[in-house]
């Protein structure tokens, strides 16, 4: 199967903002969590 290069992109995009919003998500819903792995990485 070969998959053109606008679909690879498109999903590639895809896959990045659901990425961006999952991160987003869990800043806004535990920042108490994430400020301790930051801590913890720190």
């Amino acid at each position: 199967m070969v998959v053109s290069l606008r679909s690879r992109i498109l999903f590639g995009y895809i896959i990045l903002v659901a990425v961006i919003g999952s991160m987003a998500a869990i800043l806004i819903h535990e920042p108490a969590k994430f400020h301790d792995l930051y801590a913890y990485f720190k």
